[in-house]
């Protein structure tokens, strides 16, 4: 099974934190986070109203080290994600 959810990226925050800060030598890695939330419609028209009624709210947080990754978010932008069970 997949579940699909619609979602709008609300907001971006950028920052940096150490490797490894018990070591002295320890570099430093630049990060963002990205915020997530889905999308809402009241009106049966709209695309997004059974995105609306499946999954009406929640949040995903992902920290992103990679930076080719980094323009791939933008705030305001909508994406289609699929949670998809991994097997063991």
């Amino acid at each position: 099974m997949t579940v699909k959810a619609r979602m709008v990226c609300k907001t971006i925050s950028v920052s940096a934190y150490r490797s490894n800060q018990d070591l002295p030598d320890s570099i430093w890695v630049a990060s963002q986070e990205v915020i997530l939330e889905p999308v809402y419609s009241e009106h049966k028209d709209d695309p997004n109203y059974t995105y609306s009624q499946a999954t009406p709210s929640g949040q995903v947080k992902l920290t992103i080290t990679n930076k080719d990754a980094y323009e791939y978010f933008k705030p305001g932008k909508v994406y289609d994600v699929n949670f998809i069970e991994v097997g063991t």
